[in-house]
């Protein structure tokens, strides 16, 4: 009998795809990496360093040097711009058809399609898409990353008096989004970090729920932020035009006070959250696996997905950042080779790695 090379696809380019891919080349299973658009690298590859005089940590020159090793393994072969538009088979034998009409087979499927940004529209009072002056994190990366921030900051000279607002469209009963996004505090910590240091004369405040901060090293970032920048526990409800020109209201209870007071600033930013893709919504009809409650394509706390042989990574499997996709893509590799009886020694890293987790939060801050 011809012996079957163990093989897998990888369906998505970003982070959690392009790690997947390598850590299963390195185990000795073909992969076919297969993306929608004609880049790799996802949304980690649009965002901008938030490096200083020192390392931020923010992980996102990882999505380069991922992108560098797929393209120099033999094992891994990458297609493009295109989709996957139907599927049959059984763990063991996958087959699969494209958009562009190739079909493929494969032994085991991991599906690491990412996540859609939350639309910050869909909150009115908040102003994004009415006041030129209301933007988004993603809005600021991208100007950081072009090293043009001159649509961010105002024309008027003196301090720079900007706001950020926390769990737009996480945590929100009202949006459906009940879940926390994982990312969007230390974003906003290292954003304010990047902005403080290409603007000294910035006086920042962030309103937040409580923070997710999580490990020690960034425990210690946070702490010298504490130094430069106010943050006030309770997330305004509304935004509203300023006194003066250019400048926002912020309506908020803040800590101790019995009344919504306005704050003004020249700039507010909105952390907008995480959301399930489109893209994932269709691969449900595709391979007939069922999302979980939030939307996402993990099941039971798992990376695994409702069908056997599929398995989920990253932020489709439920809300991550790029060092926890990063994880859940070793664990899948780790998974997926051990059931083509490879016969591997572990990775160092456990099977099963939650797909929404609770973290540690700071509270009580003022």
């Amino acid at each position: 009998m011809k012996r079957i090379e163990p093989s897998a696809i990888v369906v998505g380019g970003g982070i959690a795809g392009l790690t997947t891919a390598s850590a299963l080349a390195d185990l000795g299973v073909n992969v076919t990496l297969v993306e929608r658009s004609e880049q790799l690298g996802g949304h980690a590859a649009r965002w901008a360093c938030m490096a200083t005089t020192a390392c931020a940590h923010c992980s996102a020159c990882m999505v380069s040097e991922e992108i560098r090793r797929v393209q120099r393994r033999p094992q891994i072969s990458v297609v493009t711009g295109a989709e996957i538009v139907a599927a049959e088979g059984e763990r063991g034998d996958f087959r699969v058809r494209l958009s562009e009409g190739g079909m493929l087979s494969a032994s085991s499927i991991v599906l690491a399609t990412g996540f859609a940004t939350y639309d910050a529209r869909d909150q009115p009072l908040l102003g994004y898409g009415r006041f030129p002056g209301v933007s988004t994190i993603v809005d600021l990366d991208e100007g950081l990353r072009r090293d043009d921030l001159s649509h961010f900051y105002p024309a008027s000279e003196g301090k720079l008096r900007l706001a950020f607002i926390q769990c737009v469209g996480s945590r929100d009963r009202t949006s459906d989004h009940e879940y926390c996004s994982q990312f969007c505090c230390r974003a906003t910590i290292r954003l304010v970090r990047r902005l403080q240091y290409l603007r000294p004369d910035m006086e920042a405040t962030v309103f937040y729920i409580d923070l997710q901060i999580m490990s020690k090293e960034f425990v210690s970032f946070f702490e010298e932020t504490r130094e430069f920048v106010r943050f006030v526990q309770g997330v305004p409800a509304e935004i509203t035009p300023g006194k003066e020109e250019s400048t926002l209201c912020v309506y908020s209870v803040l800590p101790g006070a019995a009344k919504t007071e306005a704050l003004e600033f020249d700039r507010v930013v909105l952390a907008t959250g995480m959301a399930p893709t489109s893209a994932a919504q269709g691969l449900t009809d595709v391979f007939h696996v069922t999302p979980n409650a939030l939307g996402f394509l993990a099941v039971g706390g798992s990376i695994e997905t409702s069908r056997d042989g599929i398995t989920a990574v990253g932020a489709c499997s439920g809300p991550a950042d790029i060092q926890r996709s990063r994880r859940q893509a070793m664990a899948a590799a780790h998974r997926v080779a051990t059931q083509l009886g490879l016969g591997i020694a572990s990775l160092g890293v456990a099977e099963t790695v939650p797909s929404t987790v609770s973290t540690p939060s700071v509270e009580g801050l003022r």
